[in-house]
């Protein structure tokens, strides 16, 4: 029997579509240093997710697989690399993913507003004609896909939600179609995950950073051009969602940015970049990457929520994080720990990998549950960012502080507030 993600709870079905565009510029080859050099541009690559009608006869549309069906086997045996470097574990993987899939239906038709605003269940949804937007950015080893979870959670509520796929060397695999249309996986650059100060692994990391950055806001401009001129997006996917309806459809105004570790960082190091983000939701920051300049002089003026897990910090996380914090405006970083939680249990994986091989995480994993893990993190995250919103439109479009957690907020017992050792 398939493994089972957990059901979104909005009251919307999810739809979702890939958007791949043209790449423009190659890599010499695929070591970071060429794929993060300037002139390397390999366009941009997404999963769209979005909310759906609500009577929307869901036997008519196919459920998104977990791993991509394009390229399978490349994107597997990338997340063997990361995890033991083994081909058996690529076996394994290719075993247990087999027949899972997202909450989400391939290239299902767009909620129209009427019937957004009629089923939604938040006001801040209700109040706009426009469907807000989230950009998420995934970890190291991980793809567009590996949080859908989240992304699902998100746009069963009135969000649409990009989840990014970059192209830096940091994803378990990519690929680009070339102009003849041959497809060339971009592979997992394997290196060691360090925190001991080794100059070469901060300088790769960093590199790989910068260029997630410049992804994040080519994504932006993507986005821009769907709401504002979808059918002139060249999608190089044989697979070709009609993307009219989104035409004046996204509020681009407060575009959340959200991400796991590696993700978390580029999110950051993006916040202070591009100034059409408004606001972010971080997933176990990972410090490494980012480099003294931005964790203890750089000022953001953007809310931050940021939700750690108890099985995974050390010293010097803990202390970056707590640097950044004291160089910003107090209130505008707010921070809770998942108890009994680990790295891994802020993606879609735990349920996927049985519980006898969860040594091959080690602490990456925790003890909690991992539905009720996910349920309580996706609580919170929408009640964050609705609560962003519901400030946004009433005046405060350039918000640096949202007083989530504050004595009236009934924060759920399995976190604590702040993170520290």
């Amino acid at each position: 029997m398939a493994a089972t993600i957990p059901k979104p709870t909005g009251p919307f079905p999810v739809g979702c579509c890939d958007v791949m565009t043209k790449a423009k510029s190659l890599p010499v080859d695929f070591q970071p240093s060429w794929l993060c050099a300037q002139y390397t541009d390999l366009g941009s690559y997404m999963t769209l997710y979005y909310p759906a009608n609500t009577d929307l006869d869901v036997t008519n549309y196919e459920r998104a697989s977990w791993i991509p069906n394009l390229h399978t086997s490349w994107y597997c045996n990338g997340l063997s690399v990361n995890n033991l470097r083994t081909s058996w574990f690529s076996f394994v993987v290719k075993y247990y993913q087999k027949g899972v899939t997202q909450h989400a239906f391939l290239n299902a038709p767009l909620i129209d507003a009427q019937s957004l605003k009629e089923h939604a269940l938040d006001d801040a949804i209700k109040q706009s004609d426009k469907l807000p937007v989230v950009i998420f950015s995934h970890g190291l080893s991980a793809c567009r896909t590996f949080y859908s979870s989240f992304c699902t959670e998100l746009a069963s509520r009135g969000f649409v939600v990009a989840s990014i796929e970059h192209r830096d060397g940091s994803s378990c695999s990519s690929f680009f179609i070339d102009s003849d249309g041959t497809h060339t996986e971009v592979p997992y650059f394997y290196t060691d995950i360090t925190d001991d100060g080794d100059e070469i692994k901060f300088l790769l990391r960093n590199m790989q950073l910068l260029k997630r950055s410049k992804e994040i806001s080519k994504l932006m401009d993507l986005l821009q051009d769907l709401n504002e001129s979808p059918n002139t997006i060249e999608n190089v996917l044989d697979i070709k969602p009609d993307l009219s309806p989104f035409k004046d459809r996204l509020d681009l105004s407060n575009t959340i940015l959200m991400g796991h570790s590696f993700g978390a960082a580029t999110c950051l190091d993006a916040l202070h970049k591009d100034k059409r983000l408004k606001c972010g939701v971080l997933l176990d920051l990972w410090t490494v990457p980012l480099g003294p300049d931005l964790y203890c002089k750089m000022r953001n003026e953007r809310p931050l929520l940021v939700i750690m897990t108890e099985c995974w910090k050390w010293k010097k996380n803990c202390d970056r994080l707590k640097m950044y914090a004291n160089h910003q405006k107090e209130g505008s970083i707010e921070t809770v720990t998942l108890k009994n939680a680990g790295h891994i249990d802020q993606t879609d994986a735990t349920p996927i990998i049985p519980r006898t091989l969860s040594w091959v995480f080690g602490k990456d994993l925790g003890p909690i549950d991992f539905e009720h893990g996910i349920n309580v993190q996706r609580k919170l995250i929408m009640e964050y960012c609705t609560k962003f919103l519901v400030m946004s439109v009433s005046g405060n479009s350039n918000l640096s502080s949202v007083n989530f957690l504050s004595d009236e907020y009934d924060l759920h017992k399995d976190f604590s507030i702040g993170y520290s050792m």
